[in-house]
């Protein structure tokens, strides 16, 4: 099973009872290292462990990606794929180093 593309640090797999035997330790690597921990009961994705600063951050971007798609519809219901296109490239420019 291969990672998820991701900007440092790197994501880690862990099983939910892995997890579990440890939270405080894997607690305690997400708020250290920042680490996102992916995890798996019987090697199937089921949840995300993320540094709150990560996850605020994703918020943050899918509620601009949501905004610009909206904002290309016009008032008479016509969609403006190059508007879409300029906004999305404009909120990856400005997204800070390595997180590409």
């Amino acid at each position: 099973m291969s990672d998820p593309p991701t900007a440092s640090p790197p994501w880690r797999s862990l099983s939910v009872e892995q997890v579990t035997a440890n939270f405080d330790e894997v607690l305690a690597a997400v708020e250290r290292e920042g680490a996102a921990v992916r995890l798996t009961r019987e090697e199937i994705p089921v949840a995300v462990l993320l540094p709150w600063a990560q996850y605020r951050a994703t918020l943050e971007m899918l509620a601009r990606l949501e905004l610009a798609y909206w904002s290309a519809w016009s008032d008479d219901g016509a969609f403006d794929n190059e508007h879409l296109r300029q906004a999305v490239a404009a909120l990856v420019e400005d997204r800070p180093p390595g997180t590409r």
